[in-house]
C-alpha cells in the first residue's frame, strides 16, 4: 500500500507575479511557511478602478504574504485610479509609483511607510489630499510631490509635524501646498 502524506504545495518562488482582487502581485521574498509566506509588492493594476486598496497580506496558492512595497511604476499612467489606500504592512512606495496618474485625488499612507522614493506622486495634477495615518516616515526622495495640485493639503501626525515638515520640504510642490 502507498503511504498518502498531506504535505503542503512547494511555495512559490521569488519573482512569481500573480493577480489578487483587482491588483497584481509580485514575490519579493518566500519562505516555506504557509502562515507567513514572504513579502510581495504591487506591480500593478489587474482592473482599473476608481479606488486601489492595498491591503496588509495576500494569499496566493494557500501562502498569505504580507504587502511590503508598491513598485516603481506600478500604477504610472492610470487614468482611473482616483483615490488610494495602503495597508498596515506596507513600507515603501518606490520611483514613480504613481508618475502621471491624471485623476488620483486623495492617498492614504500606511501607518509603517518608512519611504517614499523620488518621483512617487510627481504629475498627479489633481490630487489635493494626502493623509499619513503613521509616524514612522525617514525619507521621501526627490520630486515625489512634483506638479501635484497647488491646493493639496497634506496631513501629518501632530507629533511629528515639524519632522514631516522638513521632510517633505521642498519635493517639487509648490509653496502653495498646505502641511497640516
Amino acid at each position: 500500500y502507498a503511504q498518502w502524506s498531506k504535505t503542503a504545495p512547494k511555495a512559490p518562488a521569488k519573482g512569481t507575479a500573480f493577480p489578487y482582487g483587482s491588483l497584481k502581485y509580485r514575490i519579493t521574498k518566500s519562505t516555506a511557511s504557509q502562515k507567513q509566506a514572504g513579502m510581495v509588492s504591487v506591480i500593478g493594476a489587474k482592473e482599473k478602478k476608481k479606488q486601489a486598496v492595498i491591503p496588509a497580506t495576500v494569499t496566493y496558492k494557500s501562502y498569505t504574504y504580507k504587502v511590503e512595497a508598491i513598485a516603481r511604476q506600478a500604477f504610472q499612467n492610470n487614468k482611473k485610479v482616483e483615490t488610494i489606500r495602503m495597508g498596515t504592512n506596507l513600507k515603501r512606495i518606490q520611483k514613480g509609483a504613481f508618475y502621471n496618474c491624471a485623476n488620483l485625488k486623495s492617498a492614504v499612507i500606511g501607518k509603517n511607510v518608512t519611504a517614499i522614493e523620488e518621483k512617487a506622486f510627481m504629475n498627479c495634477k489633481k490630487l489635493k489630499k494626502i493623509n499619513f495615518e503613521g509616524q514612522k516616515l525617514k525619507s521621501v526622495g526627490a520630486n515625489a510631490l512634483k506638479n501635484i495640485s497647488s491646493h493639496a493639503k497634506i496631513k501629518a501626525p501632530k507629533t511629528k509635524l515639524a519632522r514631516y515638515r522638513k521632510l517633505l520640504k521642498k519635493k517639487g510642490q509648490k509653496k502653495t501646498v498646505v502641511i497640516l
